[in-house]
């Protein structure tokens, strides 16, 4: 099977209007008449959740550093299966990736002329071979642009740059000086967009707002975008560049599969404090044998019945603290669950809200922490190995995943061992019933994590029956 015709929506670095525009794309040629398909560069839960609101399909993460480059063009191929146009939005910077390595706590410190790095937009771009389409902030400068671009497009011969979207611009004026300057490169310049308050998305201090938090208003504001997108940019040349990209036949390592392993219930924290979940996690669950079923900490008062597990993703319960702390009924049904050795699954928020305290607010207490939002953002991939057996793997089981949040724990917890840019740090609480953790885990193409997790709901049904 070919890859579908698809660009990746670039840029020079965060902040450049990537999430709007790709996602004001994608709704402008679904107005076409055209299937779309989105996937986002990186471990990002809250962009793709847009894409979808935009396509009407669910999105899918491409990262080379969590599901290993040897899965990316599979993963790209799930997603745009049966579809016209695939659009990938890249994450930062074209050529920003990680110094980390997958398979040993190393970093890889030089940097040559021409190398694309691990993880970077640039490398999906390589991976799938597709045409990068560079958004330019072009809010504080002129001319500069043309030197800024070329070096962009000339860093790699493995990216190929086919086309400029300006973005934020001033003035008609503005807008000829900008393409004046660009006229030597011979990249062709396929949208200019206006400096407008109806071309900026609401966000937070994690990014922007999580779509299932308004759906309605964030569907409205979408639509506005696409018609600003389709009065400014050139969608017939940006389809051209798509149906251009070299045609590449999917001969990538098959995803495995998990086994059926049990029918057992699971319940996972979902609304409008825990919205980060990816879908192929579920999908993966649900495929070794669990019965997903979602509850809401901030508003349900009692767990769905006949639960073997629990999952708490990520999220903001920093922000909705005060209603889950007065969610008393649900927070003793959890904390009776968990003293009864029911397994638990629980990322970043999902470890705050277990823990004694958020600021000031008493949460389940079912972790003997207490946790605070601070000022410092951790941000960046993670290589972990577990210090005790889990609910997910054994003791020294590795995993891969990331982290992206504000808060802190006290204890951080002695579970994990976690290297990264700034090495290694124990953290994360970690026992055979638990696994509460800062890390992120994006199991889409590591089965085994979920047939684990289901192992040990069906040996805690078993052993209360």
């Amino acid at each position: 099977m070919y890859l579908a015709p698809r660009v990746v929506i670039a840029a020079l670095g965060s902040g450049a209007g990537k999430t709007t525009i790709s996602t004001g794309l994608m709704a402008a040629f679904v107005a076409k008449g055209l299937k779309v398909a989105s996937a986002k560069v990186g471990p990002d839960f809250i962009d793709p959740s847009y894409h979808s609101l935009a396509t009407s399909k669910p999105s899918c993460n491409l990262d080379p550093f969590i599901s290993g480059p040897q899965y990316i063009t599979e993963l790209a191929k799930n997603a745009s299966r049966d579809c016209d146009l695939l659009i990938i939005e890249g994450a930062m910077g074209l050529f920003d990736g990680t110094e980390l390595q997958r398979d040993r706590d190393e970093l890889k410190t030089d940097f040559a002329i021409g190398q694309v790095p691990l993880s970077s937009t640039a490398h999906v771009a390589s991976l799938t071979k597709s045409p990068v389409i560079l958004v330019v902030d072009a809010r504080s400068i002129s001319s500069t642009i043309a030197p800024l671009v070329k070096g962009v497009s000339k860093w790699s011969a493995e990216v190929n740059v086919a086309g400029i979207i300006l973005n934020q611009v001033g003035s008609d004026t503005h807008e000829s000086s900008l393409r004046n300057a660009l006229l030597p490169l011979r990249i062709p310049v396929i949208g200019a967009i206006k400096r407008d308050p109806e071309m900026t998305l609401k966000d937070r201090h994690l990014g922007l707002v999580p779509v299932i938090e308004n759906p309605s208003e964030i569907k409205e504001k979408i639509s506005r975008i696409k018609n600003h997108i389709i009065g400014s940019v050139d969608l017939g040349e940006l389809e051209a560049i798509a149906k251009s990209s070299a045609p590449l036949r999917v001969q990538s390592t098959p995803i495995q599969w998990p086994q059926g392993v049990a029918k057992v219930g699971i319940g996972y924290a979902l609304g409008k404090a825990f919205s980060f979940n990816y879908p192929e996690n579920l999908e993966m669950l649900t495929k070794a044998g669990a019965e997903l079923i979602p509850f809401d900490p901030a508003s349900d008062e009692s767990l769905p019945e006949n639960l073997s597990g629990l999952i708490f993703g990520g999220g903001f319960p920093e922000v909705y603290a005060n209603e889950l702390g007065e969610n008393e009924p649900l927070k003793r049904a959890i904390k009776t669950l968990a003293e009864g050795g029911i397994p638990i699954w629980a990322e970043c928020g999902g470890l705050l809200y277990l823990s004694k305290r958020l600021d000031d607010v008493e949460m389940v207490g079912a972790i003997n922490c207490e946790s605070s939002f601070g000022k410092k953002l951790n941000l960046g991939y993670r290589r972990v190995k577990l210090l005790n057996d889990s609910p997910l793997g054994a003791k020294d089981t590795v995993f891969l995943g990331h982290e992206f949040h504000y808060s802190t724990s006290d204890p951080a917890g002695p579970g994990t061992s976690s290297f990264g840019r700034s090495g290694m740090s124990v953290t994360g609480f970690v026992t055979p019933r638990l696994f509460a953790s800062f890390l992120h885990l994006h199991i889409g193409t590591t089965p085994y994590i979920a047939e684990q997790f289901v192992k040990s709901a069906k040996a805690y049904l078993d052993n209360v029956e």
